[in-house]
């Protein structure tokens, strides 16, 4: 495949890849140039997204829509790690995906919205604190319906079909970085480093701890009381970014050093989510039933301050794990020697197929993976437990 380079003066350089079957008849990888993967990385992105807007449009089932959109803050979040290296047209920027994701985001926050509050809280109500909720949920579904007409028009829209162009025609000739040519076993520690920095350096690590006697931030014994305002947007922008870490963790799983990290990373995820949750909820009963909506539905308030206190315990009993010194080390260290063991590829599986119409783009030379593959891999399918959380609709 002819690839094209911007080198530091600005000037457009146009090489020659190393053949893809060259590569895995060596077994190994890690030979691959930055920009290569990261290739491989956007096109399979790219065909997750495009694979559910039929069913997205058609509107029978939420988990497309859930796919959809996650499939969106994963390629945002590819973008970022290979920010540098590959050159994305303006339609197909960060920016654009941002536009739609917070398209499909607002329409996704209702379904998760509404599934919690019929399912997990009012069951357990009486029949009149159910009523006065009845009538939030009905105002809740006007509101679905506004936002899946938006989500419609968005998918018909010459917005959406800019990026699906713009994203084809870099996907059939890409642009790169200079640096793109460096290997994936010399670069990629350093692409993951920016997000990995952003994550152990947020301010939100802060909230209620005290210098130990050896100088390091501690967490303060368990203190009673809600979250603060302040603290609950802290530990919101935690959340996300811990969710792009995981992002690009998973882009790169078999390099590294500690790849069980991720776990703990989506544990504190979920507990952070959980949080969000009571936040939401308490802000929709208060615009949907008036000021006084806790005197209306006392025993929901009951059960949300309960499910958040539990979610802020968990927390505080993760925070010291974060804060030690010896397991930040370690997430920094990243890296591990696979000269021994070659790399099976974070893309392994053949790609899904995708509606009719739209195009497949698969630059020659580019792997769809390998052959025979039974299904899609794992880490790239939008977790269960994801979609049990609600999502604040700025992507």
């Amino acid at each position: 495949m002819m690839s094209r380079f911007i080198d530091s003066a600005g000037l457009l350089i146009v090489m020659e890849e190393p053949g893809m079957d060259a590569i895995s008849a060596k077994g190994d990888r890690l030979t691959l140039t930055l920009g290569h993967y990261a290739h491989q990385i956007l096109h399979k992105l790219y065909r997750r997204i495009v694979k559910f807007e039929v069913e997205v449009y058609r509107d029978t089932d939420p988990e497309p829509l859930h796919q959809m959109r996650v499939g969106m803050r994963r390629l945002r979040t590819a973008l970022h790690v290979f920010q540098g290296v590959a050159h994305l047209p303006t339609g197909a920027d960060d920016k654009a995906i941002r536009k739609l994701g917070k398209i499909l985001g607002t329409l996704r926050d209702l379904d998760v919205l509404s599934d919690r509050l019929r399912h997990d809280y009012r069951p357990v109500l009486f029949p009149v604190e159910q009523r006065e909720l009845d009538k939030s949920l009905k105002k809740l579904a006007k509101q679905r319906k506004t936002a899946l007409k938006r989500v419609r028009k968005t998918l018909r829209g010459k917005r959406y079909k800019h990026f699906k162009r713009s994203f084809q025609a870099w996907l059939d000739a890409p642009i790169y970085g200079t640096v793109a040519g460096l290997s994936l076993r010399q670069a990629w520690p350093d692409v993951v480093q920016p997000i990995t920095q952003q994550v152990l350096l947020h301010p939100a690590w802060m909230i209620d701890t005290e210098v130990s006697p050896e100088g390091d931030r501690i967490a303060k014994p368990e203190t009673a009381g809600q979250v603060s305002h302040a603290s609950a947007l802290l530990l919101h922008d935690l959340r996300k970014c811990i969710k792009q870490q995981r992002y690009q963790m998973e882009f790169f799983i078999d390099l590294y050093a500690h790849p069980d990290q991720l776990e703990g990373w989506k544990t504190l995820q979920d507990c952070l989510g959980q949080l969000q949750d009571g936040a939401v909820m308490r802000d929709f009963l208060r615009e949907t039933l008036g000021r006084h909506w806790d005197k209306l539905v006392p025993n929901l308030v009951q059960r949300l301050t309960v499910d958040e206190q539990a979610a802020r315990q968990e927390w505080r009993s993760l925070q010291p794990h974060y804060l030690d010194w010896q397991v930040r080390q370690s997430l920094r260290q990243v890296s591990k020697e696979r000269s021994e063991h070659p790399m099976p590829g974070a893309l392994n599986g053949v790609p899904d197929e995708v509606p009719d119409g739209v195009p497949d783009g698969v630059p020659d030379g580019v792997p769809n993976g390998v052959p025979n593959a039974a299904s899609e891999p794992e880490h790239l399918q939008a977790p269960s437990d994801e979609s049990s959380v609600l999502h604040p609709s700025s992507s």
